[in-house]
């Protein structure tokens, strides 16, 4: 079976990004300098963090060729979940 590798960032029909750094297209494959492990319940992590509105948030993008770290903190990454801009994509 496939499995989850990340999170597609979709924007469109009326959705924003709250914080700066993500950007259409990006995949966030790991948050915390961490890649996320096979398995691994990607979406239960993001939304513990999220949790914490106050506390920054370090996710690890690929961009194109890119591996990048976008800060955000974790209301901006909990109303970025809100708005249903993260699709998950599989291997």
């Amino acid at each position: 079976p496939s499995q989850p590798v990340g999170y597609r960032v979709v924007v469109g029909g009326g959705k924003e990004l709250a914080g700066e750094g993500l950007r259409e297209g990006d995949l966030v494959v790991g948050i915390s300098g961490q890649r996320f492990s096979a398995g691994e319940r990607m979406w239960t992590q993001l939304s513990n963090v999220a949790s914490s509105h106050d506390a920054q948030v370090s996710l690890l993008v690929e961009r194109g060729t890119q591996r990048i770290e976008v800060s955000l903190t974790g209301a901006e990454l909990q109303w970025n979940m809100s708005q249903d801009v993260f699709s998950e994509v599989t291997d």
